[in-house]
């Protein structure tokens, strides 16, 4: 009897190691914590559409961008603004030019962004959708979710695309990242 027990118990530890070892391997693992509730973007011209909550924050350079916030709702919501013009305020809706930083926090209808040049994140609930064009080296834009890496421990970053995008935060269980036309590098600032 006492043997049996412990072919059971040294069984079980086996089948606990292999699983954690197949977790540890597996590609695209996915992160733990917040770090996949996170969307990085990165582009040069484009645009984006945001619904749902959180905080997203954009960082427009090297141009002109405006920035569209609507329906923005909740107990903590604030729009923090650097550098950029208030061109219109409604009290729902207010946009936003020029050059700088837009910090939005809170539960939103939409947070447009169209510009030249941007970098930014978007940590919460909800989805984006990316509209990339073309820069003057004939590339898009990236986007990636920090900790969500292929096999060999490399982070997955993916171009935007030039006919759109739909991503969701957090990543969702079931994503599979698209193929990269090319070797997907961040831009330069």
């Amino acid at each position: 009897m006492r043997w049996q027990i412990r072919l059971a118990v040294l069984g079980v530890s086996l089948v606990v190691l292999a699983t954690a070892q197949d977790r540890a391997s597996s590609p695209n693992t996915r992160g733990e914590g917040p770090v996949l509730s996170t969307l990085m973007l990165d582009t040069g011209p484009g645009s984006f559409r945001a619904e749902g909550e959180g905080t997203i924050v954009i960082d427009s350079f090297g141009g002109v961008a405006t920035v569209f916030v609507s329906g923005l709702d909740g107990a903590n919501k604030s729009i923090r603004v650097e550098g950029l013009r208030r061109e219109y305020d409604d009290g729902s809706r207010v946009c936003f030019h020029g050059s700088g930083r837009v910090v939005v926090r809170g539960k939103f209808r939409a947070v447009n962004w169209m510009g030249n040049r941007m970098r930014g994140s978007y940590t919460g609930k909800g989805m984006i959708r990316l509209y990339g064009d073309l820069d003057k080296d004939l590339k898009t834009g990236l986007v990636w979710y920090p900790g969500f890496r292929d096999d060999k421990g490399k982070q997955i970053i993916e171009n935007w695309e030039t006919f759109g995008r739909e991503f969701h935060v957090p990543m969702p269980k079931d994503y599979k990242p698209r193929e990269a036309m090319g070797t997907p590098q961040l831009l330069d600032t």
